[in-house]
């Protein structure tokens, strides 16, 4: 059943249990009239001939062709077909796919899923890019599908790697893992610079030519005295902690734990 409204040159066509009729490779066809592709489906589902769908459609003037704005699979299509229609809708489905755009405190996943900043995992912070799984709900009533989690699809973490290359705020790891000091959670007081060595966890991402992005990273080893970070060596360091002679550096020399950029001096006085 459809509903045509007219509004000057352009009709709107109200879709209402219409049928995929046909799939092709980046676009598909309803009722054999109606053009749509992915972009326009809620929830970036994957249709097949023969679903019933939803959905709002337009077309410029009498001899222009139809194209969707909305389509949405018809919820009687769903798995548990004659339930009460909103708690149906309202049920979470999985969902995985490309972060398209993020603004700081919410996003689009697939360029139709709407996320806000409270349903990403805790300490995940998205770029357009990311690949992510979701969990999230239709709204039938705004035409809209919410996520209610979002976690990176996949992560791994690398160890003892090098910085590769520099540019102002942007930079690659190892050749193979890119980076923005716009995103990257970094320790207290470290910044990366070409040739350091340093640990980190990377989420799947399409940047340029990276698979890979760094979400966060800290240094593995210590500069050189004449470092960008003006830290002793290792092998330095060792040494002076070393007893010398009837003095036992070690006895009282102990620093305690640290955490990661945190600093603690200690005076000795040898008489």
């Amino acid at each position: 059943m459809t509903k045509t409204i007219r509004r000057g040159s352009e009709e709107v066509r109200h879709l209402q249990s219409s049928v995929v009729t046909q799939i092709c490779l980046d676009y598909g066809m309803i009722d054999d009239v109606i053009y749509f592709t992915g972009t326009q489906v809620l929830g970036g589902i994957l249709l097949q001939v023969g679903d019933t769908v939803n959905g709002i459609a337009i077309r410029d003037g009498a001899n222009g062709g139809w194209k969707a704005l909305r389509v949405e699979k018809s919820l009687e299509t769903w798995e548990g077909k004659g339930e009460d229609t909103e708690s149906d809708s309202m049920r979470l489905r999985p969902l995985i796919g490309t972060v398209t755009s993020f603004s700081g405190d919410s996003g689009l996943i697939n360029q139709t899923t709407f996320f806000p900043r409270q349903s990403l995992a805790e300490g995940y912070e998205p770029m357009k890019g990311d690949w992510v799984q979701a969990q999230y709900f239709l709204n039938p009533s705004q035409w809209a599908s919410q996520a209610q989690s979002v976690a990176p699809l996949r992560y791994q973490r690398l160890d003892e790697v090098r910085v590769s290359s520099v540019y102002m705020r942007r930079g690659v790891v190892d050749d193979t893992v890119f980076f923005t000091l716009d995103s990257l959670l970094l320790p207290s007081s470290y910044k990366p610079s070409l040739g350091d060595m340093v640990n980190l966890v990377m989420v799947e991402s399409s940047q340029s030519f990276y698979s890979w992005r760094a979400l966060c990273m800290a240094p593995c080893k210590l500069s050189s005295v004449n470092g960008p970070n003006g830290y002793l060596p290792e092998a330095e360091i060792e040494r002076l902690l070393e007893n010398k002679g009837r003095l036992v550096v070690s006895d009282f020399g102990d620093f305690g734990e640290l955490e990661l950029g945190e600093r603690r001096s200690l005076v000795v006085w040898i008489q």
